[in-house]
């Protein structure tokens, strides 16, 4: 098992992916602004966050949400520890 490890170390580049998710976070972060400066789409945005708050108020709906956001929290940090640091350099 350590042989293993210690051929994979020299290739897990953990430096280039925090400025990949940095670029990710900063690119969101920039779109969301310049997109929702849009009259139209700030008001579909207000649309779906009231339809959204309807929906929240039902009981089976908060744990269906909590589920949901764990899996894809799960997702996302085993995408950026263990797959990510391989595939930048």
């Amino acid at each position: 098992m350590s042989e293993v490890i210690s051929s994979l170390a020299p290739h897990y580049h953990w430096q280039a992916a925090l400025l990949v998710l940095a670029g990710v976070i900063v690119a969101t972060k920039l779109g969301h602004i310049l997109v929702f400066r849009s009259p139209a789409l700030q008001r579909m945005r207000d649309i779906n966050k009231e339809e959204d708050n309807k929906k929240i108020a039902k009981e089976k709906y908060p744990p269906v949400m909590r589920a949901s956001r764990n899996v894809g929290l799960l997702t996302n940090i085993v995408f950026l520890v263990v797959i990510l640091p391989f595939c930048v350099t």
